[in-house]
């Protein structure tokens, strides 16, 4: 009978041994899931930041280029200008 005990009580502690490494391995599991997609959730951001980055640096230079078409615009309106002035003038002084 103490036998029979002995045996039980032994198949009992590797069975409560086996439960606890298999508890330990699954939680090992769920942590290297968890790091996985930590990793994976910050290149995301970093690529996200990066693109967000790349299109407001690239809208800038849109803005940048806007402004010079604008202003080359205006100057030519302002030489056209002048020349028709200029050119005002010397019809002006050779009708004399």
């Amino acid at each position: 009978d103490r036998a029979l005990q002995a045996i039980t009580a032994g198949a009992k502690v590797g069975g409560d041994v086996r439960g606890q490494d298999y508890q330990i391995a699954a939680k090992k599991a769920e942590a290297a899931d968890a790091i996985k997609k930590f990793n994976a959730d910050q290149k995301q951001q970093v690529f996200d930041n990066s693109f967000r980055k790349a299109a407001g640096v690239s809208g800038g230079y849109g803005d940048m280029a806007a402004a010079e078409e604008e202003r080359r615009r205006r100057k030519d309106q302002f030489t056209g200008s002048m020349i028709g002035t200029g050119g005002s003038i010397v019809t002006g002084l050779a009708g004399r």
